[in-house]
């Protein structure tokens, strides 16, 4: 069962650098990020976002926030972030969902994928096989950009 509180402060000394890349509105765009042994992809349908958005994916180097956070009998593995904005500076709601694979071999069938939202961890996703797990995702709100865990 999942506990749901109310999500920690995440200071903007959470993250680390990011990696960032351009959506063009004809194909789908990816941006990919490496943290340790970890690697996050995420792919941005073709017209999900106006073209000029920049993706942006983040690290997580600083764990703490996040760790409190996790389900008691749960460990925590890695988080990555992800953002968004489009050439005006907003952030724009996605008309279509945008797809996250994480890579990392401490990962194993079974384990809970989540977002951290203004209302604490919510489950998103279940890993299937070992290693690799692909949760699918869209804002539907703007100013909000996930954290997953």
């Amino acid at each position: 069962m999942l506990r749901l509180q109310r999500a920690p402060p995440v200071p903007a000394s959470t993250f680390g650098t990011p990696t960032s890349g351009t959506v063009s509105g004809t194909t789908s765009s990816t941006v990919l990020e490496t943290s340790g042994g970890a690697s996050e992809t995420v792919t941005v349908p073709a017209g999900a976002l106006p073209s000029g958005t920049t993706v942006s994916v983040y690290p997580v180097t600083n764990t703490a926030p996040l760790v409190a956070a996790v389900p008691t009998g749960s460990s925590y593995v890695l988080s990555f972030a992800v953002t968004w904005a489009s050439p005006d500076g907003t952030s724009p709601v996605a008309t279509a969902p945008i797809t996250m694979t994480i890579n990392d071999p401490s990962i194993v069938a079974g384990d809970t994928i989540y977002e951290l939202t203004s209302a604490g961890l919510v489950a998103v996703g279940t890993a299937t096989t070992n290693g690799t797990v692909t949760i699918t995702f869209r804002v539907t709100r703007r100013s909000l950009s996930p954290t997953v865990l």
